[in-house]
């Protein structure tokens, strides 16, 4: 009856954390619109020591299968948002590449970077 998050707490349930069959994994949710920790390369390890104790708490992590995943991530055309006013770092010459990088793995994280439609 002692408070904090449990097996029925907000942080998540076995159900959702686990799999039972050790073909799951607790990860870094990489959706920065749903966790303000998507860039946080520290939380993967967080997130895993979450999972031994039968969690794996969102938003800052995801439950799923170990391993690649069955259907990549689509790519996104994504640049530099060269808006000064929005984006502090419009000029900075590694954000042209970090960008391109970003909409490789089919992200595009505002303010810094802009996603351009598809060339058709």
């Amino acid at each position: 009856q002692g408070g904090g998050a449990g097996e029925n707490g907000s942080w998540g349930n076995g159900s959702d954390s686990t799999g039972g069959e050790g073909d799951e994994s607790c990860t870094r949710n990489m959706d920065c619109e749903a966790s303000l920790w998507c860039n946080d390369v520290e939380v993967d390890e967080w997130c895993a020591l979450q999972l031994a104790h039968g969690m794996c708490p969102p938003p800052a992590c995801v439950p799923g299968p170990t391993g690649e995943p069955d259907d990549p991530t689509p790519e996104v055309n994504c640049t530099v948002n060269r808006d000064c006013d929005v984006n502090d770092l419009c000029e900075h010459p590694l954000l042209d590449e970090w960008c391109q990088l970003a909409g490789a793995s089919g992200l595009c994280p505002a303010p810094h970077c802009v996603s351009l439609p598809d060339d058709p």
